[in-house]
């Protein structure tokens, strides 16, 4: 049965079994009209005009009422072809009408966008976004069947087409001479592709809009722009065409001395490849950024107009640790298994002996080849990271370290099970540990800045200025009513003049 066969093979495996070329023809659409609620199978057959590798993508309109994305598992001639297409998410675009609503106090709040109406067209991509662009599967010539199955969500599918990936210039480097200045305030989103993701606010003197009395909505909150795959929108203004540099004023406090990478896109399009991975270092505080494309400023042409900017978070070179730490954590199960199936239950009896490495003779090889994939791994992350850093990948290091121990007394395997799979501490544990860090990206944004080399970037509030603003704040809390306990009426808000 399709709709519940789990298929063990990974994208990043499958797509070394491939031979045939990329696709670099014009896209094939197949129309279909297709309702697919809930539960719901569907078949689209698409023509395939030569052997090569192909994107997939959908036109689609969720139809669901809840603010999640509609997930189905597609098929491609009755074939789950890797785990990735078990789950593969197909979003909405959510937007909203730029007011923030105040509450009862006169503060700020989030406001709560909606579906965009209109037709989404979007590639089939994994669902946690390990691969950054849509996934690509090898098609012959001919006609096969696109199979879907909706596991959560539902929506209505107009056409099912066949794409080349899109081909992102090389790096292009302008000269960003002048004085204009853009300023996007990052709270204020155009768009985003998760209903989650909201400005926030924070009394902060450097943070704009900034009001002493009443909290303003003013940065984008990095708890809900987090994960990989996660993408915001903003609309801007250019009063002259020419080359600008891309700075933030911006707070990335998730992963200790790690940056997290955002591809750039210009009116929905990588411009060149200098705006792809573009880093956001670690910083506690919210500091001012430029944005560099390796060495060099990052540069962007604009035409005079409007035009929108968007940041999409990037993790795919952090895929090969997952898919490390993915094989890690089933090896070990396997062998806690085993392990559990040899004492003859969870416990290890102390007058027992176990006789751990004539059972499992590659035992210590096992422990130390783990330990060793641990510490590669970590090893590989620190040409991203701060100063050579393995800060962000200390439970990993931790879990090596925990696994050279275990392998120096094999016998006793079985009375220290609780550092090996079990306790709280253990190697595994902290390898699951270590998952949950990495998937977390946490960027907040103040300002942005599109800007030529003689502009003048706005002021931001000085350590003196901000403490004083603080001062202020406390002592405005002895007369300010929403510090009054009941003091508060729905309408105390309402200026009526």
């Amino acid at each position: 049965e399709n709709g519940t066969q789990t298929v063990e093979t990974l994208y990043t495996a499958l797509t070394q079994t491939y031979t045939l070329p990329v696709y670099a023809g014009e896209d094939v659409a197949a129309e279909a009209a297709l309702s697919l609620p809930l539960g719901a199978k569907a078949e689209v057959t698409v023509t395939v005009p030569e052997d090569a590798q192909y994107e997939i993508w959908l036109s689609y309109v969720n139809t669901t009422s809840s603010t999640l994305p509609t997930e189905m598992t597609v098929t491609i001639d009755g074939q789950v072809l890797c785990a990735e297409m078990q789950r593969v998410k197909m979003n909405s675009t959510w937007v909203d009408d730029g007011v923030f609503p105040v509450d009862r106090y006169g503060n700020e709040i989030a406001t709560t966008p909606w579906q965009a109406e209109g037709v989404q067209f979007a590639g089939i991509c994994d669902s946690t976004y390990r691969t950054a662009e849509p996934m690509l599967f090898e098609l012959t010539a001919g006609e096969h069947v696109i199979g879907f199955t909706v596991q959560d969500g539902g929506m209505d599918l107009s056409a099912v087409t066949l794409k080349a990936p899109a081909v992102v210039p090389e790096k292009q480097v302008g000269d960003a001479s002048g004085d204009a200045i853009i300023v996007i305030e990052a709270e204020q989103i155009a768009a985003r592709n998760e209903s989650s993701i909201r400005g926030a606010g924070e009394f902060n003197a450097q943070l704009s809009p900034y009001d002493n009395d009443y909290r303003k909505v003013n940065f984008m909150d990095g708890a809900s722009f987090d994960e990989a795959g996660d993408m915001v929108t903003w609309r801007f203004t250019v009063e002259e065409t020419g080359w600008y540099n891309l700075g933030a004023y911006y707070r990335q406090s998730a992963r200790a001395d790690f940056p997290t990478y955002v591809d750039v896109y210009v009116d929905g399009v990588i411009p060149h490849q200098g705006a792809q991975k573009v880093a956001f270092p670690y910083t506690t505080s919210f500091t001012r950024m430029q944005a560099m494309a390796g060495d060099e400023a990052l540069t962007l042409y604009l035409e005079k107009g409007e035009h929108t900017l968007s940041f999409g978070i990037n993790s795919a070179h952090l895929t090969p640790v997952y898919e490390t730490i993915d094989v890690l954590l089933e090896e070990i199960n396997d062998l806690s298994n085993d392990v559990k199936s040899l004492m003859g239950g969870a416990t290890a009896d102390a007058y027992r002996t176990y006789n751990m490495v004539k059972n499992f003779p590659d035992l210590v090889e096992r422990l130390k080849g783990w330990a060793q994939m641990c510490e590669d791994s970590v090893a590989y992350t620190k040409q991203f990271a701060t100063d050579n850093s393995g800060a962000a990948f200390a439970s990993m290091t931790l879990s090596a370290d925990q696994l050279r121990r275990l392998a120096e007394e094999p016998e006793n395997l079985p009375r220290r099970m609780s550092e090996f799979s079990t306790g709280s501490n253990s190697a595994a544990r902290m390898l699951a540990q270590q998952l949950t860090d990495m998937a977390v990206n946490d960027l907040s944004i103040d300002q942005i800045y599109l800007y030529q080399a003689d502009a003048k970037l706005p002021a931001k509030a000085n350590w003196l200025e901000n403490t004083w603003a603080g001062v202020e704040r406390f002592f405005t809390s002895f007369v300010k009513e929403d510090y009054t306990a009941g003091a508060a009426t729905e309408t105390t808000w309402v200026d009526e003049t």
